[in-house]
């Protein structure tokens, strides 16, 4: 498939005589978009370039709504965080891709697909984190998680759900007490979920106390945005009126790492869609969706005994049906397209971490694309 990426290089470099579309210019410098033989064609050739985004729409997206001024701003910012440490950032970057497979492959009800992708998924998420971390401890995570969606179920009135997910919790933590921890490791522990809550007033000694605690906020249109466990909500209403943005943080601060406009924008849409059903149905399809790559990771680690291993399996069989059941509508993109994303991705992925030294990354992306293409029939 073609695939755009946006690249940064001097403006009369060798780089920019390949093919390219220019995008803008700034002093002695200019980002375009080329295509994906292109970047490979320049990295094996040792040209020098710097990417800015893995992909054009990607851009696209990051600069709408914004003017000529704001549009060089930005990339001139995304030069200085990101492409220095571009080989750092292609794991998130592929498990994004696959988690868009996933939800398309949810939505058409591929459960053959879906099983496929949460396999990759576990394998990249275990090599990059899990697998470095003792057994008793990745179960842990889990009894957290499963309890997180089980106040998420609670929150959206799902009580058949909550209830199950809250069984699963308890099944979970038994087991987690088998590996060695205490008796009260089968207590299940408190979990305060992180929402997004905006305050009409503004009060110096709030915004103290948010500095000292390096919480994450914004200060917007005359109100306080910020990311803060659910039990706050009654000690932010002493400052003021106060209503919940959203039920997942993750949009908020990511709106926060950007240039000024960038964040207006995206704050301005969030509070725009504060308090809507599909948004929230979303995230908490998303929370879903990441507990069954852990349990799909868990059932797969060789250090698991067998009756952990057939606990999680049975769990991971009801929760995956209930992944495909609850899917949101997909975009326009077809499985097909997304897939076919996810090799181009793994191969560029794969080089980049192997020019920077990380030779285990590079053998991750490389183990992926070999799962993808035996699987490129599914999709």
């Amino acid at each position: 498939m073609s695939v755009e990426r946006v690249i940064y290089a001097r403006r009369n470099g060798l780089a920019l005589e390949s093919p390219h579309r220019l995008l803008g210019v700034a002093g002695e410098g200019a980002w375009a978009a080329v295509s994906d033989e292109t970047v490979h064609a320049l990295l094996a050739a040792s040209r020098p370039l710097r990417i800015l985004y893995f992909g054009a729409e990607e851009y696209a997206r990051a600069m709408r709504g914004l003017s000529a001024v704001e549009i060089e701003r930005a990339a001139r910012r995304r030069l200085d965080v990101f492409s220095d440490r571009v080989a750092a950032q292609t794991l998130a970057a592929l498990m994004e891709r696959e988690g868009t497979s996933l939800a398309v492959a949810a939505a058409g009800k591929r459960r053959d697909y879906v099983d496929a992708c949460l396999e990759r998924l576990a394998n990249l998420y275990g090599h990059g984190y899990l697998d470095t971390m003792p057994l008793v401890d990745a179960v842990r995570m889990a009894v957290v998680d499963e309890v997180a969606i089980v106040e998420a179920e609670t929150d959206a009135g799902h009580a058949a759900a909550a209830a199950r997910r809250r069984a699963q919790a308890q099944t979970l933590a038994e087991a987690r007490a088998q590996l060695g921890e205490p008796a009260f490791a089968r207590a299940l522990p408190f979990v305060d979920p992180i929402f997004v809550f905006a305050v009409a007033t503004v009060k110096p000694e709030r915004i103290a106390i948010l500095d000292h605690d390096r919480t994450p906020y914004a200060l917007f249109e005359g109100r306080l945005i910020v990311a803060l466990p659910r039990r706050m909500h009654d000690d932010l209403a002493r400052d003021g009126a106060v209503a919940r943005v959203a039920a997942d943080a993750g949009d908020f601060v990511e709106a926060l790492d950007q240039t000024e406009a960038q964040r207006d924008r995206d704050l301005r849409e969030l509070l725009a869609a504060a308090g809507s059903p599909l948004a929230d149905a979303a995230a908490l399809w998303r929370r879903r969706a990441a507990q069954c790559m852990h349990k799909r990771w868990l059932a797969g680690d060789r250090r698991a005994e067998p009756a952990l291993v057939a606990t999680v399996r049975a769990q991971l069989e009801a929760d995956v049906a209930e992944l495909v059941a609850t899917a949101p509508p997909a975009g326009d993109e077809t499985l097909a397209a997304s897939h076919a994303r996810a090799e181009v991705d793994a191969r560029l992925f794969a080089l980049l971490a192997r020019q920077a030294g990380l030779s285990s990354l590079a053998g991750d992306f490389d183990e992926t694309l070999a799962q993808l293409s035996a699987t490129r029939g599914l999709a």
